[in-house]
């Protein structure tokens, strides 16, 4: 059984603007509090038997079970939005 400290640093590996967690039972999902389709990043996965890590769509797929939701918490991370989040945000590219 992994940590969240542990599994945060394997969401980080994937997304260092990792900021927020919601914790289920047998895993957390990571995010970076912003819309996937403007940072093309999705919440990520660590499932906490194992420590895998992976996308959310792709954990999806599996169908796997993590349980009820335990909680969520913030990540004091500073944020820092992609170049052109604005521009996207607003419908500009």
């Amino acid at each position: 059984m992994i940590t969240c400290e542990e599994a945060l640093a394997i969401a980080q590996a994937y997304d260092d603007q990792v900021c927020h967690c919601d914790e289920y039972e047998k895993a957390y999902i990571f995010d970076n509090g912003f819309e996937p389709e403007i940072t093309e990043k999705q919440p990520y996965v660590v499932f906490k038997e194992t420590g895998k890590g992976m996308l959310y769509d792709e954990f999806l797929a599996t169908g796997a079970d993590i349980g009820d939701k335990l909680g969520e918490w913030m990540i004091h991370v500073p944020l820092v939005p992609p170049e052109d989040y604005l521009d996207k945000a607003v419908g500009k590219k």
